[in-house]
């Protein structure tokens, strides 16, 4: 049965349809199952591709809303307060079609990319989906897009984030592994990550998420600091990688005003995530439910700036603390001797796809930049894999920002159809140095799954 049109009109649009996203959803049809919602995302199915390591309080099925499946849990830490490892991929697309069930309209493959001023009645948003651009009018937009977020940005706030704001991550998913202790997590913060850790959090008796953070500025050393570290940890040996996680959050304080006329802000996109930990899932439901609820409240709106205001105290609870971890990070970052920073170690691993390796560099010069290639497909494959969360997708189609781009070389790597290529970092400083390609529905191609992550094929 096909589905019936988007719509042209809603009470609330939902940008993201992460933990955040979703505990609003739910939150809205629970109290108000007749209200118009809208929720949207980015990526091809909801759920993926996985960005963090997934690990939680138990209460948070009972924060976002849901009964909880057994199936959403990979694996229940019993040494450590009995935390949870999630199935993220599994639980957010599942989470999606309840809602779906419930009358809210769940859109894949949609991107917002312009916002109207605000009128007492709300906002026109602009969208790309993959029948093609579309308009819709929305009383109110919950921006709950993640790190990556241009919903705020385009709604006025200043979001934008510097590289050195941002700790880039780097995980791989193994499995037939031996681990010291299954039923428990491991952190190192060793000197050459600080102020940030490595990690490895058991998802099963014989597999893991083990990754590392870094500060963003620091990107192209993840892949063989990462390799060097699980070689040497006696935590963990052997297995294979199943799956690589690539992800960045903010290592900043929250938004002082997450919120603007029409808009409020949640997770990732607000910031509300522990600089130190990464950890976000809990606070992206929680902010999720207060702004769901401050909706409630408000009734048909208007939903201007200063009704919204109350949204900061609702969430002080979790944004104070928040906010003062991010201040010992600063701190960290300032004192830190540059000759701290990791350095890669060993060749960089072969590219999958048949891509190009990552440049060489010679010490000291610049960066090189990605830019788009015209075999660029349109996909967006690349946003959701780049670490300091440079390319975004624009309406003329897919843009890479040249001063937040720190040539890591993830998407070049990465993308299956050669549309991504280094440029001199000299070449056109501060600005696009090739043409945008376009999201023309009749270039896009289905995306290959990413080749094996080229480490840790190995038992010691």
């Amino acid at each position: 049965m096909p589905r019936p049109p988007m719509p042209e009109q809603t009470d609330v649009l939902i940008v993201g349809a992460g933990p955040g996203g979703l505990a609003a959803g739910k939150r809205l049809v629970d109290a108000a199952p007749g209200r118009r919602i809208m929720l949207i995302d980015t990526r091809t199915r909801i759920g993926s591709p996985l960005r963090c390591g997934e690990l939680t309080y138990d209460s948070l099925f009972e924060v976002m809303g849901y009964r909880p499946r057994p199936r959403w849990v990979r694996w229940v830490l019993k040494k450590s307060n009995r935390m949870l490892v999630l199935d993220r991929p599994r639980m957010e697309y599942e989470m999606s079609r309840i809602l779906e069930r419930r009358g809210v309209r769940v859109c894949e493959q949609t991107s917002l990319v312009a916002l109207d001023e605000f009128r007492d009645d709300g906002r026109w948003a602009t969208l790309t989906t993959p029948a093609g651009p579309h308009r819709v009018h929305a009383r109110l937009v919950i921006a709950a897009d993640g790190v990556s977020s241009q919903t705020a940005r385009l709604a006025g706030l200043a979001t934008r984030l510097k590289p050195d704001q941002l700790c880039s991550c780097l995980a791989v998913r193994l499995t037939d592994a031996r681990l010291r202790e299954p039923d428990d997590t491991h952190y190192e913060f060793l000197p050459e990550l600080a102020p940030f850790y490595s990690w490895i959090i058991p998802s099963g008796p014989r597999a893991a998420n083990v990754g590392l953070g870094i500060p963003s500025t620091r990107g192209e050393g993840l892949e063989p600091l990462l390799d060097r570290l699980i070689r040497a940890s006696d935590w963990i040996d052997g297995g294979s990688v199943t799956e690589r996680i690539v992800g960045a959050y903010p290592s900043v304080s929250p938004l002082r005003e997450p919120f603007a006329d029409g808009l409020l802000v949640v997770g990732g996109a607000g910031r509300f995530v522990d600089a130190v930990t990464g950890e976000g899932i809990r606070q992206a439901a929680i902010t999720g439910r207060a702004a769901a609820e401050l909706a409630l409240d408000l009734g048909d709106g208007p939903y201007r700036a200063a009704d919204l205001a109350s949204y900061t105290e609702r969430i002080a609870a979790i944004a104070v603390p928040l906010d003062e971890r991010a201040r010992g990070v600063k701190r960290a970052l300032a004192a830190r001797p540059k000759s701290a920073a990791p350095e890669a170690t060993g060749a960089r691993p072969e590219a999958g796809h048949g891509a190009r390796p990552a440049a060489r560099r010679t010490p000291g010069a610049p960066s090189p930049k990605a830019v788009l290639t015209d075999l660029c497909t349109g996909c967006t494959g690349c946003v959701p894999i780049c670490p300091p969360v440079a390319i975004h997708v624009v309406p003329s189609g897919i843009e890479v920002d040249a001063e937040t781009c720190t040539g890591c070389g993830l998407c070049v790597k990465d993308c299956a159809f050669l549309g991504v290529e280094f440029a001199d970092a000299d070449a056109a400083p501060g600005t696009p140095t090739h043409p945008q390609a376009a999201l023309a529905p009749d270039r896009a191609q289905p995306r290959p799954s990413p080749a094996p992550f080229p480490l840790l094929g190995r038992s010691r």
